[in-house]
């Protein structure tokens, strides 16, 4: 399906330039992600999936994903399965994040051959430029996140798909899907393939065909985790991730990721206007010149539009579940850039590298500015609690020894969901990931008394006066010195 529009560069374009612009495009993509290392883990999401492969690789488990000695069927298994050796082989700063970077390139790859083969070299470098750069993929794209594993596998099952090769390569990225985020993965490439195959005829030969063979490719991706999973944790497994985590989820039922009724038709709208920075203000433009234009651009459009009502509609909002719809918008924004674009004097579109040099300014510019909120939000700079902090306390911990109970961490105010502003306390699962040994949650002095002492016991200050009553009964608690904080925690050792 797809191939040259007339005025593109595919036609004239040597292979070899045009793998030198992948490269090239590849390399300035990287540059905003670099720097992944310099901060850890944030919490909650973050902090909760590092836990989760430091507790399996300490068990050696590969199948039940463990969460502080307890089976946690919140995601399914890929982010762990890539997490895991890369955390082995680079450690706890440069491996958790390291899956994400390289999901995010390998995007940047599908995305450029796709734009390549439909309008040539100058699109390609443009569609490139506009993702790697809007900041919704950088956060994403250097984050321990399922969402750049799960944006990558639902393209190239699309992508795959609209091209024509053999259906099964696109069953089984579609099987990556699932793994990486669950069934969604299914009901978000089923809907865009269905509407398409409806609104274009074309689409429709061999559909039934295709479908049937791809799902075989699909079951046997999945098959590799749903099914070990379920032998080992039957019932738990299908009421904990089938049902609550997914089902539910999707209806409103996790109410801490609720928004009020008036803000869901204008929640992705606004993520995408400030996400897709500085690129947004073409989005609309790019939408509707992509629906009056060539069947790729109205698949596109159908792309967008599917997985962009699909989460509007859905009970549960969070900014970064609208990413696998970026890729086509972007796609589209950088055909209409490339369109607009005068080059020395070249027909617009005709110039391969056109895009390059927007680009080479853009990329360190983001780069520059997601380091400095990724440094400044983990310190603690905008009224957050200090992760570095955390991370402290919990390595202080490791290299002492000992048994460590987490003490009272989570908020004490009423639950404010997703659409209030203010940051609100969290139970830092990301302490348990640098300690590397499970915790003692205790909520109350009651909890603590079947610890073996001496202990540590880590906790904010505004919490210490609920420990008075063991005080009264002989319990030593000593303050340790947590060097370069700003007091927002501290760590109590026991005696």
């Amino acid at each position: 399906m797809l191939q040259g529009l007339p005025g593109s560069t595919l036609q004239g374009m040597n292979p070899r330039e045009s793998g030198r612009l992948l490269w090239i495009s590849l390399g300035l993509g990287l540059i905003p992600l670099l720097g992944w290392w310099l901060t850890g883990l944030f919490d909650l999401d973050e902090g909760f999936y590092a836990a989760i492969v430091g507790e399996m690789l300490r068990r050696g488990e590969w199948i039940t994903p463990y969460y502080n000695g307890e089976p946690w069927f919140e995601k399914p298994i890929l982010l762990y399965w890539v997490t895991m050796p890369s955390v082995l082989a680079f450690g706890e700063w440069f491996g958790p994040r390291l899956p994400s970077v390289l999901a995010s390139l390998g995007l940047y790859a599908v995305v450029f051959r796709a734009a390549r083969a439909q309008w040539g070299d100058a699109a390609a470098v443009w569609s490139v430029g506009v993702l790697s750069t809007s900041l919704l993929m950088v956060g994403l794209g250097r984050m321990m996140m399922t969402d750049a594993l799960f944006a990558l596998s639902l393209a190239g099952a699309f992508l795959l798909w609209y091209r024509g090769f053999n259906p099964v390569l696109s069953g089984l990225a579609v099987g990556l899907a699932v793994l990486a985020k669950g069934p969604a993965g299914i009901v978000l490439f089923g809907g865009v393939i269905l509407i398409y195959a409806a609104l274009e005829p074309s689409a429709r030969r061999g559909l039934l065909g295709r479908i049937v063979v791809g799902l075989v490719g699909m079951a046997a991706v999945v098959a590799l985790w749903y099914v070990p999973c379920y032998l080992a944790n039957r019932e738990t497994f299908v009421q904990e991730f089938l049902i609550k985590q997914n089902w539910q989820r999707f209806l409103g039922g996790d109410k801490a990721h609720g928004v009020p009724l008036w803000a869901h038709p204008i929640y992705f709208p606004l993520i995408l206007l400030v996400g897709m920075f500085p690129w947004s203000v073409a989005g609309v433009r790019a939408l509707r010149a992509g629906w009056k234009g060539d069947p790729f651009s109205r698949f596109l459009v159908i792309w967008f539009g599917v997985i962009f009502l699909f989460f509007t509609v859905s009970g549960s909002k969070l900014p970064h579940y609208i990413l696998p719809a970026v890729p086509a918008l972007a796609l589209l924004i950088g055909r209409e850039l490339s369109l607009r674009t005068v080059w020395k004097g070249r027909p617009r579109g005709e110039e391969p590298s056109q895009g390059v040099g927007p680009f080479a300014i853009a990329a360190p510019v983001v780069c520059l500015l997601a380091n400095l909120v990724f440094w400044a939000h983990y310190h603690g700079k905008f009224g957050a609690d200090s992760h570095a902090e955390v991370h402290r306390a919990a390595i202080l911990a490791r290299e002492a020894g000992g048994p460590v109970a987490t003490y009272q961490l989570s908020r004490r105010s009423a639950d404010l969901g997703t659409g209030q502003l203010r940051i609100q306390e969290t139970s830092h699962p990301s302490f348990i990931f640098y300690l590397r040994s499970t915790t003692v949650d205790a909520e109350s002095p009651e909890d603590l008394r079947s610890i073996p002492k001496p202990f540590w016991i880590f906790t904010r200050p505004d919490r210490v006066a609920s420990l008075e009553p063991l005080k009264a009964e002989g319990w030593t608690f000593v303050p340790q010195v947590l060097p370069g904080t700003k007091g927002d925690y501290v760590l109590l050792k026991v005696r």
